[in-house]
């Protein structure tokens, strides 16, 4: 059997995005041409789910809308989500992470706003602010070699005006939650993409983990080697 572990601290905390990170994310996902109206209502489409009213802002989307829609449903009106893929439910964010695998960069659990770059999935990285494809690929290269100590260590990878856009999304925090994946080891090598997964939190050295998702066809994060030049 292949066991692999996946820290929740390598994942964008959606519960701990604030109105501005959120807009952040939204901007870095639609590209540079972003249309600056439908930021804005995809954010207050984001702020009418999280909130605790059935009033749609300027735009918006909430009850009225999703009841309308079929087959209808209701809209969280709270502000933590049960799962990552909850996220789909809400008006234009289909589209918006429709190429997104999203329990590879997202995580519900845990209170941390940071990612760390030690353990940062791609799928998490291809959202942050400051990343592109070329410097995932140099991020993951170094991490081959050695750990992250701290910020100055990705800021030499990370070109000035790209680290400001970052910085505030990177840490040094760690967690006790992990997505733990089990599937048969092959006698050839293929691209198992599926697995048996749960996640689970460790709570301490002599307590069983507490098992929070079980999911028998869990979609595995992109771990391959980094794709850089010698």
């Amino acid at each position: 059997m292949v066991v692999r572990i996946f820290d929740h601290a390598g994942k964008i905390n959606i519960g701990a995005l604030n109105q501005e990170k959120m807009r952040l994310l939204i901007e870095h996902l639609l590209g540079e041409d972003a249309d600056p109206s439908e930021v804005q209502d995809l954010l207050t489409a984001w702020n009418d789910w999280k909130d605790l009213n059935d009033a749609a802002g300027i735009n918006g989307a909430d009850k009225d809308y999703y009841e309308s829609l079929d087959p209808p449903y209701t809209p969280r009106n709270f502000s933590e989500l049960d799962s990552v893929e909850e996220i789909r439910l809400i008006r234009g964010f289909d589209d918006l992470f429709k190429d997104v695998n999203l329990d590879a960069a997202f995580t519900i659990y845990g209170s941390t706003s940071t990612v760390n770059m030690n353990f940062a999935t791609r799928e998490a990285m291809q959202l942050l602010p400051g990343l592109n494809d070329e410097l995932i690929e140099e991020i993951i290269a170094y991490r081959e070699r050695k750990d992250f100590r701290n910020k100055p260590d990705v800021a030499n990878i990370v070109p000035l005006d790209d680290f400001v856009l970052l910085s505030d999304w990177i840490g040094s925090n760690t967690s006790s939650f992990y997505s733990v994946f089990a599937y048969p080891k092959a006698d050839a090598e293929v691209d198992v993409t599926q697995a048996y997964m749960e996640i689970i939190e460790v709570r301490g050295p002599r307590e069983r983990a507490r098992v929070y998702k079980v999911d028998p066809y869990g979609r595995l994060p992109d771990a391959s080697p980094a794709q850089v030049d010698d």
